[in-house]
């Protein structure tokens, strides 16, 4: 894994356990980079002093990408980027019943499972896990919204133009991602 755009800073690799050191990272916001045999390249994208991070990123391997792809209907654009969000009640739980809503709008969504994808659902079932294909390039604003729970970004995320959302830099060929949604 390397630090996104930042050509100076020593690449990193994952042991055993996924962990990882990164050193001399800038505290400020950017991505981290994730790549390796048979993956889909990933940036997570946060805030903060990023080497103090602790990411256990599981990176989508290229066959899964494949198969969202064919559960949505949509064939991988390189020339797009896609997303990957999820909510958590705070600790360590995934919440059902979320809808994630992008600004501007761009891409085909779909909601995981314990089935797989599917491009029907508008919201989260108790995977709380939703993605999008085929976005176009550019910053967009992700909201999320619950019938009874407030959410918000969650810590070290990049919050949007309001308190209730975050922002990601979509680019081309990668599957980007950050910190979940924290409702509560």
């Amino acid at each position: 894994m390397c630090v996104f755009g930042q050509a100076g800073i020593p690449c990193a690799t994952t042991d055993a356990t996924g962990a990882y050191t990164l050193m001399g990272v800038p505290v400020a916001e950017g991505a981290i980079e994730f790549t390796g045999p048979s993956r889909f390249p990933s940036l997570f994208w946060g805030e903060g002093p990023m080497e103090d991070q602790v990411l256990n990123y599981n990176l989508l391997s290229t066959l899964a990408a494949a198969v969202l792809a064919v559960s949505l209907g949509e064939e991988i654009d390189d020339s797009l980027g896609h997303l990957a969000l999820a909510a958590s009640d705070g600790d360590s739980a995934l919440v059902s019943g979320v809808t994630f809503t992008m600004t501007p709008s761009s891409g085909a969504i779909g909601y995981l499972t314990p089935e797989g994808i599917d491009p029907k659902l508008t919201e989260t079932t108790q995977v709380g896990f939703a993605g999008w294909l085929n976005v176009d390039v550019g910053e967009v604003e992700i909201t999320a919204s619950h019938a009874t729970l407030t959410c918000v970004p969650g810590p070290g995320a990049l919050v949007g133009a309001t308190p209730d959302a975050l922002r990601i830099d979509v680019t081309a060929a990668y599957l980007g991602s950050t910190f979940p949604f924290v409702c509560t």
